[in-house]
C-alpha cells in the first residue's frame, strides 16, 4: 500500500512539474509574429511570411526630355502574389499606394556596369516622411498584381547637359512586414531631338 502510494504521490508531482513547460510552449507557439514599423507611431503590423514579386509594368527603357519633362511620363510596377495556393494579407499597406515602393537610381557608364551600395541615392518617395501615414490594408490573390506609377520626371535629378545619361533603377518594397526581392534595371534619359532622330535612339 505504502508503495503505491509513493508511485502515485511520484506521479502527480511530475505532473505537476510537466504543466508549467507544456503551458509555456503552447503560449509561445499561439504568439503572433508582429514586428514594431514605426516607433513614433507604435504601430505594429502581423509579419508576411510569403514573399511579393516587384515586376515592371510598361517597359520603357529610354525616356525622352524636353524642357524638364519626360515621355514616357510614368514609371510603372507591379506587386505580384506568385504564390499558387495562399491568399497574401497585409496590414501595412500604404494608403498612397505609390508609395509602398522604394526607388533609388546611380549613374552608371555603359550597360550591365554593376553599383556599389554606397552610389545608390534614395529619389522617391519624395518629400518628407509622414509622421502617420494613412494604411490601407490589401489582400492579394495568387496569381493577382497591383499596379504602381510614379512620375517619371524624378529620374532627372539635374538638368540634361549631354546628348544621353544612362541610369541604372533600383525599385524596393518601402515596407518592414514584407519581403521581395530588390528590381534593378537600367534606362536612358535623352535630350528630344525630333522623330527621326528619337526613332533611331529609341531602341
Amino acid at each position: 500500500m505504502k508503495v503505491r502510494m509513493k508511485k502515485l504521490l511520484f506521479l502527480l508531482f511530475a505532473a505537476a512539474l510537466a504543466l508549467p513547460c507544456a503551458a509555456k510552449d503552447k503560449k509561445d507557439d499561439d504568439k503572433p509574429d508582429y514586428m514594431l514599423v514605426d516607433p513614433e507611431t507604435a504601430k505594429i503590423f502581423p509579419k508576411v511570411k510569403e514573399p511579393l514579386t516587384l515586376q515592371r509594368g510598361l517597359q520603357n527603357d529610354v525616356f525622352f526630355v524636353k524642357e524638364g519633362k519626360l515621355t514616357p511620363a510614368i514609371l510603372s510596377f507591379k506587386v505580384l502574389n506568385r504564390n499558387n495556393l495562399e491568399v497574401i494579407s497585409i496590414d501595412e499597406w500604404f494608403q498612397e499606394e505609390r508609395n509602398n515602393i522604394r526607388i533609388s537610381i546611380a549613374p552608371v557608364k555603359r550597360r550591365g556596369e554593376k553599383v556599389s551600395e554606397q552610389d545608390w541615392k534614395q529619389i522617391w518617395p519624395a518629400g518628407k516622411k509622414e509622421k502617420n501615414p494613412r494604411r490601407q490594408p490589401v489582400a492579394l490573390a495568387p496569381g493577382n498584381n497591383l499596379m504602381l506609377d510614379v512620375p517619371a520626371e524624378i529620374l532627372l535629378t539635374e538638368p540634361l547637359k549631354k546628348v544621353e545619361r544612362r541610369l541604372a533603377v533600383k525599385v524596393e518594397l518601402n515596407l518592414r512586414s514584407v519581403k521581395a526581392d530588390p528590381l534593378v534595371f537600367e534606362v536612358r534619359l535623352r535630350k528630344k531631338q525630333g522623330k527621326v532622330r528619337e526613332l533611331i535612339f529609341a531602341d
